[in-house]
């Protein structure tokens, strides 16, 4: 999510802020962030002949105001009247049949549909992009499903899924 005054970022705090101070947590999260992966994305960079860059590609795009849909649903991420114009939020991508059968996702995998539907509904814990660095975030996601004795799943952007 990209910085709001709505919520503070919730790797920072979960707790209530002013709109103020929920901004100022997005703002030192992408610090955080630059700062931790900047070598590791300028030595990629350069092993594609690129040039290095000294911010994030979040805050490169907010400067240039590229357009960024964000597919959130208000029921889920409500108040975020704060966000410019280059980042509409256009609520859920619904593919139809046709285009979801030609990403092969009408097929099914026998183990996967039984998982699925095996009792009550699985919850699903997703991170977004961000990759397994979100290992406490999950690991806290994960310990909370089996304190509420739900099954579950965690998504992230490496191939960190554990079914529980």
């Amino acid at each position: 999510m990209r910085p709001t005054g709505a919520y503070p970022n919730m790797l920072i705090t979960t707790g209530r802020l002013p709109r103020r101070r929920n901004l100022a947590t997005h703002s030192l999260f992408q610090r955080m962030c630059w700062r931790s992966t900047a070598q590791d994305i300028n030595n990629f960079r350069a092993s594609l002949g690129l040039a290095p860059v000294t911010t994030a590609t979040a805050t490169r795009l907010a400067a240039s105001r590229t357009l960024e849909l964000q597919a959130y649903h208000s029921a889920l991420v409500p108040d975020l009247a704060d966000y410019p114009t280059h980042r509409p939020v256009i609520g859920f991508l619904s593919p139809d049949r046709d285009l979801r059968e030609r990403l092969g996702e009408l097929n099914v995998d026998p183990e996967t549909d039984a998982w699925l539907t095996d009792g009550e509904p699985p919850v699903i814990v997703g991170f977004g992009s961000m990759p397994c660095w979100v290992s406490g975030p999950r690991r806290g996601a994960l310990a909370d499903l089996d304190r509420r004795r739900r099954r579950g799943h965690t998504l992230a952007g490496e191939p960190i899924a554990q079914p529980i």
